[in-house]
Parts: structure tokens; C-alpha cells; sequence
């Protein structure tokens, strides 16, 4: 190998890749964890650059010229340009730096990069051959190049690789390709530096055939394969290399017999025997596998770190006889220690597991403490929050769990009205809250809430005959609507004689007599009017403003329901909403959405005119409740406050995701479910079992289950919120459409969940 005319003919005599006692053997490469640093260089076809041997003796005869040389640094490239080096999607950085070294000293930098591939002050020439071709990842026909081996003053190892058309355009410039043709030939030359390489693969078909060489590193990226020509040439680099690697590391296994025992004066064995030692005892396992189909073989070694001065220790007679032995990592004792690792993450992974242990622990422990420390802190922080704003939503904390209770059925509700006992009274709204009311079948179903809705709502009292109120509340009904029936006819004929006042003015064109009288006395002309009549006139204007509010509303209410379908239904909803704005017309009036919350109850109490009574009643005490939510009221701002502070303790990762948006930090999406207690999200007979829930929780635990029900609708669809990355508009939209398709009962068992968790960490807290 010494004697070879391509040896001599690219390097000196005294070279160190010449010496015979530091030549090794080639080696393969195997797939591994790998982060290969890259570096490529690009430069213009126009760049004029002395020759390899021009270079080598301008440096043979003035060693410091190269110290004066204004070149840039080579630009480093990400690995994404090594497995794709034809591909169009460079990282825009990468673009940015590539053209700027283009353009800037070309010709500097090209020679600069020539003079690096030759012995220099900087470091050291091992290896150096011609023709060697580079594949890329297109799996197309190699690239020839120059391929080189250095050894710095650190003792680091440097492979580069040069295309073979930049070596001619360096010393020929006429022979220059296009523009275009130069920046990609830079763009291949790579450089890879083997302090991040732990395996070397080797390929070869024949012992005399072509062979490919590949470097792997600890992170799992692999260099483009190497195409060494026919002959003993991957031999030859890998017996290069082997000897760099030395002191400090070296090739397991090892390229020959000599090293293991220690001898490096001579190479006693030859080529064929050493490359049929390795093949058939440093990889049994390979060889026999491959061997039984073609001739090819693979050679794989590891880069380990050695501990000591002392050699590695031979293989022994059981291992040779062996083929099939499994390879056993050497133990320390012996002389070294290697990890999979690379190289350079060795040393400090053994100084930390020899030397810096109890560091090492510190440092767990440290993290430990951290994480228990971040931990307590968020949970204080949440029971902090429970504390101020959560506290008073509960007023009964001594609650158990009672999912298996039935539902309220005929039978059971049959026993409860005749008896009336407390006892029975308490286990009816126990099973309303946990299993609801009914069997499943719509009529029978109906006709149930029909008797127990208004002892949940409090109308009837438990003890109490419901006839008597009954029949006054009917009587008080008609009373009210033949009262507020006069108002109507007076707006009707007010709203009649003022449209055709503004048809007969929109038909004559208005004169304006110049009056000194019209104008300025016209105020102490007027007549005192009688207080009564005042009234009256306050009363008219502003049961007329509510009634043309309420016809809007009720012509578009639940029109696509079969019930108000029927003129009638209609009719009977606006005389319900209408006595219960004649009866609080001094007050808040009618808001738009109130006829929603009676619709329900009229499906219900569909009986006649005692269906309109009776419904008017339990839709007075539903509103006494509800009304807090409507507008010029602070209880809107009670509940988005309140959903905020359990989003906030309950689901975390969700509330981060609303707090950073200041549209999400109020929760404004949720505006609607609590003004109209979720009657426009559910289907009717979902609304049903979320009202009487709602009712039944509040005799039994808490007055504030719309809350609950407003977090189990967040957290329910917790996964596509986040992966969804919903911002305001997207959540309100999500919602929309979301409208009479959730899973009420679903919805129901997450929101009592929630409850008995809150329930259950106030009773920690007292």
C-alpha cells in the first residue's frame, strides 16, 4: 500500500498516511443515531485558482502565505441540505448566506477552500484520493470527487469531498461551467466532521470490487455514501483514519490482529487475510446471513473512546470458533469503555458517571424539588381561587354520589302524592337529578313533568292541594288578559290613526307660516293634563313598545317545531308573555329571548286555558330567577366571572388557551347558554332534562348548575379546541353549528362530575 504510485504521486514522502505501522483497514457503516456538522462552499465559474501541486509547493516554500489570505469561513449548512442536495426548499437562511459568500471574494475563497485540502499549518493531510464518487439522494449515478482526510492541532478528524469539475475549474478557469453549474457543484462539496460520527458501514460485493462507505451519527443522520473504485482504496482510508483516531480512540473491532495485541511495527498479515479475519470472526452474525444469498459483505464498526493507554485485549480462541456468539461489550477493566454514543459526548458522559455523580444527583434532585414546588404553587394558586370566587357556589357539601337511583316514574310519582312524606319528597329530587324524569316514551313523559314541574319550580308547595291555587291562578289569568286586551286595542288604534296621519302628510307638501306666536308661546298655550290621564298615556306607550317587541319575537319563535307550527300554539305563547309583561311593565318589560324561555313550558303545560295559567306561573317564578342574566342586571357578569375561575382550576391547558385572547378572557361565547339556560344548544327533549336537573340540584346542592353544565360543554370538546387552535370567531362558530347535535347525556354526567369535584375539594378546605 505504501508503494502505491497514487499514494506517492498525491502526497510526500514523510507523510503520515505513508507510514506503514499507522495504517489500518476498511470498515463499514451502520444506520445510528447521528448529527453530521456539514459544511459546503460555494463559489462562481469564474473563479481563478492555482492547482493542488501549485498550492502544494507555494506552501513548501512559503509555509505562512496562507495566513494572509482574506477568505470567509466556510458556510455551515443544516442536514437538510445533505439528504437532499438537489432540492429546491433550502432553508431561506441558508439561501441568504450561500449567495453572500457567492458574491463576495470569490476567487479568495475558492483557493482558500483548494489550499485546505492539502497539508497546511492548520492541520495535518492522512488521506487523499481522486475519483472517489459521492451518491446523492436521488439514487442517480455518483458524483466524482477529491476525497480528503485531516487531522487538526486538537487532534480532530476532518473528511471533505470535492467535485472533481471544481478541482478543474480551480486550476483551469477557461474550463469553467456556467454560473448556475458552479453554485450547484459548491453546493455538493460537503465536509464531516468525525468527532459526531460513532459507526462506519462498509459495503463491498468481492474482496477486489468497488466498495461504499457511510458515516452514521449518534442523532441519526447518515452522510451521502461514499464510492471508493476497485481495489484495496476503502481499505486503504479506513487504515488512514484508524491511525488518527489513535490515541484517543480507535475502531471496534479493530482493523487487524497486530493492533489488538499491541504491535504496530509492520503489517504482517496481508490484505486478503486481514479482510477474511474480519469478515468472518468481527461480524459472524453478517456474513453468515449474506453469504447463504450472494457474495457481498458488510462491515460495520464502531468509533469507541479509550480510557487508558492500555490496547484493547485480542479475541480469544472461544470467540473465533464462535460465529454466532453475541458481541459483549467490553467491560472497563480491560483497558476501555465505549458508550453508543459519539466520540466527543463520551468524555463528558464518563467524567459525569466517574467523576460528577453526586452532581449528577443534585441536579435530580433540584428538578424534583422544582416540579413539587411548581406544583404546590399552582394548586395554592387554585384554592386560592376556589376560596374567592367559588366558595358560595355550593350550599350543600355533604352530598354522596348516587348514580344508580331509577328515574322518576308513574309509579313511583303515584306513590309520592299519596303519601307526601318529606322522605319521599327528598328521594324525588334526588332521582331527578341524578336519572331524570320518565321512561323514554314522549306522551307518558309529558304528562309526568306536566305534575312535578311546579313543585320543583316552587309554584305548589309539597304539602299543599294544588286545586285551590289553581283555579286561582286561572282566575287571575283572565282577569289580566281582559285588562291588558283594552291596552291593545288603544295601540292598535293609535298605531292606525298615526300611519295614516303619515300617509296624508307624505302626500301634501308641508308649508311653514312665519309666526311670531307659532313657536315661542306655543308651550304656555298647552293645558295642564289630569295626573290620571298622564298615567294612562305612560301605561299605553309602554305596554305598546313591549307588545310590538313580543309579536316580533313570537312570529320567528321555534317555527320549525311541529307545536308552533299551529297559529293557535302561537297565539296561546303571546297571551302567556304578554300577561307577564302587563304584570311587569314598570319593570324590566320585555327582552328579546324571554318568549324562548316560556316556549318549553307551554309543550309542556299544553292543556287548555289551564295550560296558559299554569304556564304563566311557573314562567313568572322561572323568570325571578333568570331575569339576573338579562341586560341592565350584574348577573351575566356573576356567571362569565364564575365559569372563568373553574375553567381556570379545572382545565388549565384550556384556559390558557382562552386567556390569550381578550375576547376569551370574559368568555363572551357563552353570552347565550346562561341567558336562556341552554334552550337554544339542546334539542327540546334536551332541554327538559337540563331544566329539571337544573331545578332539582337547586333544592338539593347548588343554584349554580348552569355553570357546571356551561364547563362540561367546554371540556367535553376540550381535544378540538386545542388541536384547533380556536380563536373567538372559530369557537362561537363551532358552537353554531354544534346547535341540537351534543350529547345531553353525556354533558349531564361531566357537569354533576364537576360538582361532586368542587364539592369535594370544599369539604377539604373546611
Amino acid at each position: 500500500m505504501a508503494t502505491s504510485k497514487e499514494m506517492h504521486r498525491l502526497y510526500d514522502d514523510d507523510a503520515l498516511l505513508l507510514d506503514r505501522a499507522k495504517s489500518g483497514m476498511p470498515a463499514a457503516l451502520l444506520l445510528g443515531p447521528c448529527a453530521i456538522s456539514f459544511k459546503r462552499m460555494a463559489s462562481d465559474s469564474s473563479s481563478e485558482v492555482l492547482s493542488r501541486v501549485e498550492w502544494t509547493d507555494r506552501m513548501r516554500d512559503h509555509p505562512t502565505n496562507g495566513s494572509t489570505s482574506s477568505s470567509r469561513p466556510p458556510l455551515s449548512v443544516s442536514i437538510f441540505l445533505l439528504f437532499h442536495p438537489h432540492s429546491s426548499s433550502i432553508p431561506p437562511q441558508v439561501k441568504r448566506q450561500g449567495s453572500s459568500l457567492v458574491s463576495m471574494e470569490r476567487q479568495s475563497t475558492s483557493r482558500d477552500y483548494v489550499f485546505s485540502l492539502h497539508a497546511n499549518y492548520r492541520s495535518t493531510l492522512l488521506y487523499g484520493k481522486n475519483n472517489v464518487g459521492l451518491e446523492d439522494s436521488s439514487g442517480g449515478d455518483s458524483t466524482k470527487g477529491y476525497l480528503s482526510l485531516h487531522k487538526n492541532f486538537s487532534a480532530d478528524l476532518t473528511i471533505r469531498w470535492t467535485p472533481n469539475q471544481l478541482m478543474t475549474s480551480s486550476s483551469q478557469p477557461n474550463s469553467a461551467t456556467s454560473k448556475d453549474e458552479g453554485k450547484f457543484q459548491w453546493k455538493q462539496a460537503i465536509t464531516i466532521e468525525m468527532n459526531q460520527v460513532i459507526y462506519i458501514h462498509l459495503h463491498q460485493k468481492q474482496e477486489e470490487s468497488s466498495s461504499i462507505i457511510t458515516f452514521v451519527t449518534c442523532e441519526g443522520g447518515q452522510s451521502p455514501p461514499l464510492h471508493f473504485p476497485s481495489g484495496q482504496h476503502s481499505l486503504v482510508f479506513l487504515t488512514a483514519l484508524e491511525s488518527g483516531l489513535t490515541p484517543l480512540y480507535r475502531l471496534d473491532p479493530p482493523l487487524s490482529q497486530d493492533q489488538c495485541k499491541g504491535n504496530h511495527s509492520s503489517l504482517s498479515l496481508s490484505l486478503s487475510i486481514i479482510i477474511f479475519s474480519l469478515s468472518e470472526k468481527a461480524l459472524p452474525r453478517l456474513r453468515r446471513r449474506t453469504s447463504a444469498t450472494n457474495s457481498s459483505s458488510d462491515y460495520v464498526f464502531r468509533i469507541v473512546r479509550l480510557t487508558s493507554s492500555a490496547p484493547p485485549p485480542p479475541p480469544t480462541e472461544d470467540t473465533q470458533s464462535d460465529d454466532f456468539a453475541p458481541s459483549v461489550p467490553p467491560s472497563p477493566s480491560n483497558g476501555f469503555f465505549s458508550l453508543p454514543s459519539s466520540p466527543a459526548m463520551l468524555s463528558s458522559v464518563d467524567d459525569l458517571v466517574n467523576t460528577h455523580v453526586g452532581q449528577a444527583c443534585r441536579s435530580m434532585q433540584q428538578q424534583i424539588m422544582a416540579r413539587a414546588f411548581f406544583g404546590w404553587l399552582s394548586y395554592v394558586r387554585h384554592l386560592r381561587t376556589v376560596r374567592e370566587h367559588l366558595m358560595g357556589l355550593i350550599h350543600n357539601k355533604k352530598i354522596t354520589p348516587e348514580e344508580d337511583l331509577p328515574p322518576v316514574d308513574e309509579a313511583f310519582w303515584s306513590e309520592c302524592t299519596s303519601k307526601r312524606t318529606p322522605e319521599l319528597w327528598d328521594e324525588c329530587i334526588r332521582r331527578v337529578y341524578w336519572a331524570g324524569i320518565g321512561s323514554g316514551k314522549e306522551e307518558e313523559d309529558k304528562a309526568l313533568r306536566r305534575q312535578i314541574w311546579p313543585y320543583l319550580l316552587g309554584v305548589f308547595e309539597w304539602t299543599e292541594n294544588p286545586e285551590p291555587k289553581t283555579t286561582l291562578f286561572t282566575e287571575k289569568y283572565r282577569d289580566d288578559v281582559e285588562e291588558w286586551r283594552v291596552l291593545e286595542a288603544e295601540v292598535r288604534r293609535r298605531d292606525e290613526e298615526a300611519f295614516n296621519a303619515a300617509r296624508a302628510r307624505k302626500g301634501a307638501t308641508p308649508i311653514r307660516e312665519m309666526s311670531i306666536t307659532s313657536d315661542v308661546f306655543d308651550e304656555d298655550n298647552e293645558e295642564k293634563k289630569d295626573p290620571k290621564d298622564q298615567e294612562w298615556e305612560d301605561l299605553i306607550d309602554k305596554f305598546g313598545a313591549n307588545l310590538h317587541r313580543i309579536e316580533k319575537d313570537v312570529e320567528r319563535c321555534d317555527r320549525a317545531l311541529r307545536f308552533f307550527s299551529n297559529a293557535q300554539n302561537l297565539e296561546s305563547l303571546r297571551r302567556v308573555v304578554c300577561t307577564y309583561v302587563r304584570r311587569n311593565v314598570d319593570g324590566d318589560g320585555y327582552v328579546q329571548g324571554m318568549c324562548d324561555i316560556a316556549a318549553p313550558l307551554l309543550v309542556i303545560f299544553q292543556d287548555g286555558v289551564l295550560t296558559e295559567a299554569l304556564t304563566l306561573e311557573c314562567y313568572t317564578v322561572l323568570m325571578d330567577r333568570m331575569k339576573e342574566n338579562f341586560p341592565h342586571h350584574a348577573g351575566m357578569d356573576r356567571c362569565l366571572s364564575n365559569l372563568r375561575s373553574l375553567v381556570q382550576v379545572v382545565d388549565p391547558q384550556i384556559f390558557s388557551l382562552l386567556s390569550t385572547s381578550a375576547d376569551f378572557t370574559q368568555l363572551y361565547f357563552s353570552y347565550r347558554w346562561f341567558l336562556l339556560d341552554f334552550k337554544r344548544e339542546l334539542p327540546y327533549d334536551g332541554v327538559f332534562r337540563v331544566w329539571e336537573t337544573i331545578w332539582a340540584c337547586g333544592h338539593l346542592q347548588s343554584k349554580s348548575f348552569p355553570l357546571f353544565f356551561s364547563l362540561a360543554m367546554l371540556t367535553n370538546y376540550r381535544d378540538t379546541i386545542i388541536s384547533n387552535n380556536m380563536d373567538f370567531a372559530d369557537l362561537i362558530k363551532f358552537f353554531n353549528d354544534m346547535t341540537a347535535r351534543h350529547d345531553v347525556t353525556r354533558l349531564l354526567i361531566s357537569a354533576r362530575l364537576h360538582l361532586s369535584s368542587l364539592t369535594s375539594v370544599l369539604q377539604t378546605l373546611d
